[in-house]
């Protein structure tokens, strides 16, 4: 009988920390389209205007993301994902302290 490993052992630890933070991030992206209506009515704006600032932190994602990999190389792995993780952090935070549309708008 022939032993199956497990190909899970042949991963660094730094892969599994890797994918929990992005399974998080997307996670965390993804919780937020079931409360579009609320954020919709409660800063009077349209759907389309609440789908404009999704939009925003999908193209400013692309944009980091062009940046991240000379950030990686000058100043390392660690520092630049604790870092990116404080700010998505920080700023989820604000978000959810939004008064108005221009505030989600900034944040």
């Amino acid at each position: 009988m022939k032993v199956i490993r497990s190909p899970f052992k042949e991963f660094p630890p730094a892969v599994a920390a890797l994918t929990a933070v992005a399974f998080f991030v997307a996670v965390g992206f993804g919780l937020i389209i079931p409360a579009i209506p609320i954020f919709a009515s409660s800063f009077g704006v349209s759907a389309t205007a609440i789908g404009v600032v999704i939009g925003a932190f999908a193209v400013a994602r692309l944009v980091s993301g062009l940046f991240a990999g000379k950030l990686v190389e000058r100043y390392g792995e660690r520092l630049v994902l604790g870092t990116g993780l404080l700010m998505v952090a920080f700023f989820t935070f604000l978000t959810a302290l939004a008064q108005n549309y221009e505030q989600l708008l900034i944040f």
